[in-house]
């Protein structure tokens, strides 16, 4: 029994060779407007003070010459603070300075300049715990984030609490998804700064990761509401919508998004996917054109992925098209399989000719294409031509991936030969590798017909 369209789109995924479109949950950048919030700007600029009690005394000269440097800070003349500093023989030797330098260059954008400061800084006084801080942002700012978890803690040992310290360490271990830990840092940064955006979408994100999604949703809303023009936010509560099959929500986002005209690339693939899994292909059509606009060699595999969501709705005539467009673009040897194989599967759905060779074009290209492999034994037995068919079944048992497909496909065309025995021994192999009830069923179906055969 060749398999039906139906048995057969259960796979035109992975026949297709790529995933379903979905939002990866990547970890939120920290947001531009998190660097003007009037916390982490009072944060900043208090650490220009000095705290005589926990951090390095500061000779007479040298206080004088943060005097100036002050003064000059406050008529916005931060290259000429700054470089008063770079030329003070003082400096050198002051970890007071070097700390006040590094400030100031991570002010003006010079993050790499500033680290030497704040290392240098460190150097001549170890338990500088803002320095510390200070270097843990400068490495953020440069998405160091191993450098900058290590720093943040070392300031964190060292007595430094505040919300942010806290919601930036809790940054950096979302990054390295350690995720227990990054939302045991943002609740804590929550008590000292309960109004910080960043923080509240960082808690929230790590919720999702830890499974906790209805917290997450909650969270997440008050986020959104807070800042509805941040795709990044908007995007994390479609991720988390969907995880709880709240498509229609999800899909009212991203148009949200794309109304503004802030949704693009893979997110705009994800919206047609949804469209599409719905069968609207009337709303998806307006997001494919979108996306056809802004086609090439870089986005080819999601066009692709796409082109796939439209033939499993068995909208043959639209993916041609779509098909055509990408015939053009330029593509790497694997997009060009992939965009083979699903012209393939349509000719084949279409019963014209023409998928042996672009199938036949695929091994070439790749040997061990398993999906190719499948395919082209599918039409090999729908012709048949069961001996070839066998081979290629044979070749595809060899590949991990597709080995289960190929013992079952192979067993259902034995069967349609009569060779029943023989189609038992591929359907007690599969089961084996991968029991369930249903390949069970028709196991024992082909047993009692082996038996009376």
């Amino acid at each position: 029994m060749i398999p039906t369209f139906k048995e057969s789109i259960c796979y035109l995924t992975a026949i297709a060779g790529i995933a379903p479109a979905a939002f990866a949950g990547e970890p939120l950048p920290v947001s531009k407007e998190y660097w003007n919030d009037p916390s982490f700007v009072s944060s900043f600029n208090g650490s220009y003070k000095i705290n005589a009690r926990i951090e390095p005394t500061v000779s007479s000269e040298q206080r004088a010459m943060l005097v100036q440097v002050q003064e000059r800070m406050k008529k916005g003349l931060r290259e000429s603070a700054l470089s008063l500093l770079v030329n003070s023989s003082l400096t050198k030797s002051s970890a007071a300075l070097l700390y006040n330098r590094g400030n100031i260059e991570l002010e003006l954008g010079k993050s790499e300049e500033a680290i030497k400061s704040y290392k240098l800084a460190l150097e001549r006084f170890p338990s500088f715990r803002r320095a510390f801080k200070n270097l843990g942002t400068a490495y953020i700012q440069l998405s160091e984030y191993d450098e900058a978890e290590k720093a943040l803690r070392e300031a964190v040992k060292l007595g430094e609490l505040d919300g942010s310290t806290l919601g930036l360490l809790g940054y950096c271990y979302l990054q390295n998804e350690q995720y227990a830990s990054a939302l045991q840092a943002y609740k804590m940064a929550q008590l000292t700064e309960p109004d910080v955006i960043d923080w509240k979408a960082g808690l929230a994100q790590c919720l999702g990761e830890v499974g906790d999604d209805e917290e997450a949703l909650a969270l997440l809303k008050e986020v959104v509401e807070a800042r509805p023009t941040e795709t990044s936010y908007q995007l994390l509560l479609v991720n988390i919508q969907l995880k709880l099959e709240l498509e229609e929500d999800a899909i009212a986002g991203l148009e949200l998004l794309r109304k503004q005209g802030l949704l693009e690339g893979r997110n705009l693939s994800l919206l047609a996917s949804l469209y599409l899994r719905d069968e609207d292909l009337r709303m998806a059509k307006p997001v494919i054109a979108e996306l056809q606009k802004s086609l090439s060699a870089e986005s080819v595999a999601s066009f692709l992925r796409t082109i796939n969501e439209v033939v499993t709705i068995a909208e043959w005539e639209y993916a041609g098209e779509l098909l055509e467009v990408v015939s053009a673009v330029d593509k790497n040897s694997k997009d060009q399989n992939t965009e083979n194989r699903i012209k393939a599967f349509v000719l084949i759905q279409k019963g014209e000719e023409g998928a042996v060779e672009l199938l036949e074009k695929v091994l070439e290209s790749d040997p061990l294409d398993g999906e190719a492999l499948l395919m082209l034994a599918g039409v090999k037995a729908g012709e048949k031509d069961y001996e070839h068919a066998a081979l290629l079944y044979e070749r595809a048992e060899k590949i991990p991936a597709v080995q289960y497909r190929a013992l079952v496909e192979s067993a259902k065309v034995l069967v349609t030969q009569k060779r029943y025995k023989s189609a038992l021994q591929q359907l007690i192999a599969a089961q084996e590798l991968q029991p369930s009830d249903s390949l069970e069923k028709y196991l024992n179906a082909v047993e009692s017909l082996a038996k009376s055969w």
